[in-house]
């Protein structure tokens, strides 16, 4: 009998065998695969700022894909600048996903469970390639300075994804828009970058600090516009004559200047006069105008002596004049004064002034002067004296253009003088005006001298040129013109300017392959053209501005060779003649000059062959100087420029 409870444990087994005595039962499923890690393949090498590939696939333990991996990636770099995924799934346990890297070293990318971090894997080292170095600076500069006041810059060498180059060993030169500008030697940079100290002189407007490879000029960068503005009040400059006359009045210039000798145009104190002669008869205490003042002394004791300005409230803002040699007045020279224009073989008056060297009048000149002239043919005095040492006297001028007359002491041969320029003028003759003889001037352009019985008239060159009415048909239809003497050159491109003696000058022009230097006036009583002292450069496309005082104003234009001018020079109708006056900011031809109401002169665009600035300057007659502007809205060349009403100026036009 086989034993009961065998039967109990087969009945109570059969919850885990299939049966006893030989039963077999199926094996239970196998666990689901869980994630242990990530498997990150990428490139062995990659280039900065050029996307790759990278795979991602989830791992149980035995390194086996875990199809069914729920969870979400996050990617993180060794790479700070990098350009990762987003945070994703694995659909079937892997994935693919685009990568930036940015920066040029050994770099890694990791890919992290949102949930579970330590479910995490990264990839093998990926060497990153940069850009070949640097392609150029970055100049990091404030947007203000103070002049004579040291600023800090940065200059970053940059490849060709506005990236840091670490690896940047060259040179750095460094130049800027003010020619005064105290800027470092010669430089090199800590990877990549580079920190300096500047001091801008110039004032006042827009500067720029530029940082060039000494070897790749390329290799540059340009800061942002500085604005340099004028330091505090440091000193005076006290501008005189090195000579004078005792007891006759000298002028001297007082200059407010900051110490970098710019001018500080809001100095608003008092200056107070002393001299080393004690004896000297100064201005009282006074105000400057815009950081500038004219004024008169007399010194009255012989030898070395200066002359002192001080602020009446601050005694360390001061100024002294250089040394000014006093003398007695004996004569050392003639100022001989004439009229700037005059009609050939009429009589005019001029006048000679004995003055020393401080050019005070020498009352006491005794001697017996001699004239000459440039004109061969001249009607002159015979020796005189001076009486209280100037005179007034009577000549003929015969020749035609611009002559001078010069009055010479005839003992002592270095007492002499020279007038100004005196243009000497003939009337051209009109229609119907007889012709021929000698003491006649020549016919107007246009009509000849035509015999008639025993005299001869100006007629029209030809019968078949005779209109109805017996004039030229150009005179016949066009009435309103009248023919006048041609000018003595034949120019384009030049300027005419009335001037307050009713003379019209004309300045520089060209002839389509040079630029003239040349000018001449006009004188409308004889319809007629003199050549009057030649400009210091030669011009065309220039402006001529006829300033308060009457002298005329000359700026920029293209010079003989065809270069654009920043000079300036000014036309004196008294003397006939022009001298330098500095320079504008820009070299510019057919750009705008406007004579404002205040009586300074607008200069606006133009162009200087390579360029068409938007830039703008004033200038200021009465020191002589150029102060810039801001911009204008748009860059002009060959616009129009008028002063209106209410004192603005309205710009139109140009290219």
């Amino acid at each position: 009998m086989k034993n009961p409870f065998s039967l109990l444990i087969c009945l109570y087994g059969s919850h885990l065998l299939a049966g006893c005595g030989g039963g077999s039962a199926a094996p239970p499923p196998p666990p689901p695969a869980v994630a242990t890690h990530f498997s990150v393949n990428s490139p062995a090498t990659a280039t900065a700022g050029t996307p790759f590939n990278i795979t991602v696939t989830a791992l149980d333990a035995s390194n086996k894909l875990v199809a069914t991996y729920p969870g979400t990636l996050h990617f993180s770099s060794s790479d700070p600048q990098a350009a990762l995924p987003h945070d994703s799934s694995l659909p079937s346990g892997t994935g693919t996903f685009p990568v930036m890297l940015e920066t040029a070293a050994a770099t890694t990318i990791t890919a992290t469970d949102m949930v579970t971090p330590s479910i995490t894997g990264t990839s093998g080292s990926i060497s990153v390639n940069g850009p070949v170095g640097a392609t150029h600076f970055s100049v990091t500069a404030p947007a203000g300075a103070t002049v004579g006041q040291p600023l800090n810059f940065t200059v970053t060498a940059l490849d060709a994804l506005n990236k840091t180059a670490t690896n940047y060993s060259g040179t750095v030169n460094f130049s800027s828009s003010d020619p005064q500008a105290v800027l470092p030697a010669n430089s090199a940079l800590t990877n990549g970058v580079g920190n300096f100290s500047a001091t801008l002189k110039s004032c006042c407007g827009n500067q720029y600090i530029t940082a060039t490879d000494t070897v790749m000029a390329s290799i540059t960068g340009t800061s942002s516009p500085i604005n340099a503005s004028g330091g505090p009040l440091s000193h005076f400059s006290v501008t005189t004559p090195v000579i004078a006359s005792s007891g006759n009045p000298v002028n001297f210039t007082v200059t407010a200047l900051d110490a970098s000798n710019n001018v500080v145009t809001l100095y608003s104190g008092t200056v107070h006069f002393t001299s080393s002669d004690g004896q000297a008869v100064l201005p009282a205490n006074s105000t400057l105008t815009f950081g500038v003042g004219n004024f008169s002394a007399t010194l009255n004791t012989h030898g070395s002596q200066t002359i002192k300005a001080t602020d009446s409230v601050t005694a360390s803002i001061t100024g002294t004049s250089n040394s000014i040699s006093v003398g007695s007045n004996v004569a050392t020279h003639f100022q001989v004064s004439g009229p700037v224009s005059v009609s050939a073989r009429n009589p005019f008056n001029f006048t000679v002034a004995a003055l020393d060297a401080a050019n005070n009048p020498a009352i006491t000149y005794s001697g017996i002067v001699h004239f000459t002239s440039t004109d061969g043919q001249a009607v002159l005095p015979p020796n005189s004296t001076l009486g209280n040492g100037a005179g007034t006297f009577s000549a003929f001028l015969k020749t035609v253009g611009s002559q001078k007359i010069t009055a010479t002491d005839t003992v002592t041969s270095s007492i002499t003088g020279t007038s100004n320029s005196i243009g000497v003028f003939t009337r051209c003759s009109s229609r119907g005006t007889q012709c021929g003889a000698p003491v006649l001037p020549p016919c107007c352009p246009g009509l000849v001298c035509v015999p008639a019985s025993t005299r001869a008239f100006c007629e029209p060159g030809t019968a078949s040129l005779l209109g109805a009415t017996g004039l030229s048909p150009l005179t016949e239809h066009s009435s309103r013109f009248t023919v006048a003497c041609t000018m003595k050159t034949a120019r384009k491109s030049h300027t005419a300017t009335l001037l307050e003696n009713g003379l019209v000058l004309v300045t520089g022009g060209d002839d389509r392959s040079a630029s003239y230097a040349t000018a001449e006036l006009f004188n409308p009583d004889t319809d007629s053209f003199a050549p009057t002292g030649d400009m210091t450069n030669a011009r065309t496309g220039h402006t001529a501005t006829l300033l308060a005082n009457g002298n005329v104003l000359i700026t920029g234009g293209r010079n003989a060779s065809g270069r654009a001018l920043s000079t300036v020079e000014i036309f004196d109708p008294t003397r006939g003649s022009f001298a330098s006056t500095g320079s504008m900011s820009f070299a510019r031809e057919s750009h705008t000059a406007t004579l404002l109401d205040n009586g300074w002169v607008l200069i606006i665009g133009g162009e200087n062959g390579e360029a068409t600035p938007a830039t703008a300057e004033l200038f200021d007659p009465e020191r002589g100087v150029f102060v810039k502007l801001g911009n204008m809205g748009i860059a002009r060349v060959s616009h129009s420029a008028t002063l209106l009403k209410n004192g603005k100026v309205l710009l139109a036009g140009g290219r």
